[in-house]
């Protein structure tokens, strides 16, 4: 199995790149070499949980893998999304694809290009992949605004709150409001209702 400070450093590379990925509205530069180390890592976890006598320790090593593998299928999604909103948005791929990309994009384009459309209207391209949320009137809100940048964090409405800027505003409950008050998050309060 690859070192300690390999497989943090692996893991370290792939939370940052994902982290950076889904941060940012453009299709971000990842190293070629990231999603070969996270195969191998994966395959030797696997092989590393088969080999371990105690349970304990298999469990743990199967948790890991199944947290890199779903972190790796987050990041291939999202990497996926913006490459299609590029495609169908602007006829044209992304620069800064990797070589399994350059297969998808160039896919996509013939898919696109050979089907017949009778109207050629611009609209949001992630619209139906788009979280539909449903407003509970009962629930009290708060609008807000962040005058820092928040780390990722999962609401008490059990929503994932994440690429929180200084600037960001929210319309958010008001439990949410006073769980990020009470981690000294930088928030203000400028409606209720």
């Amino acid at each position: 199995m690859e070192s300690k400070k390999s497989f943090i450093e692996t893991f370290t590379n792939l939370i940052l790149a994902w982290t950076k990925e889904y941060e940012n509205s453009d299709l971000q530069d990842i190293d070629p070499d990231l999603f070969s180390s996270i195969s191998f890592f994966l395959v030797e976890l696997e092989k590393k949980a088969l080999e371990e006598e105690n349970s304990i320790s298999r469990e743990i090593f199967s948790m890991y893998k199944k947290i890199v593998e779903w972190i790796l299928a987050d990041l291939t999604l999202i990497r996926k999304l913006k490459i299609a909103s590029k495609i169908i948005a602007y006829g044209q791929p992304p620069k800064k694809l990797l070589p399994e990309e350059i297969a998808f994009a160039d896919a996509l384009k013939i898919v696109l290009e050979t089907s017949e459309r009778k109207e050629r209207v611009v609209e949001d391209p992630l619209k139906s992949v788009r979280v539909k949320c449903s407003k509970d009137e009962t629930i009290e809100r708060l609008i807000v605004i962040s005058q820092s940048k928040l780390r990722s964090f999962v609401g008490a409405d059990t929503l994932v709150y994440r690429g929180l800027r200084k600037g960001t505003i929210m319309n958010i409950p008001k439990k949410n409001y006073e769980l990020l008050v009470s981690k000294k998050a930088y928030v203000k309060s400028i409606y209720q209702g």
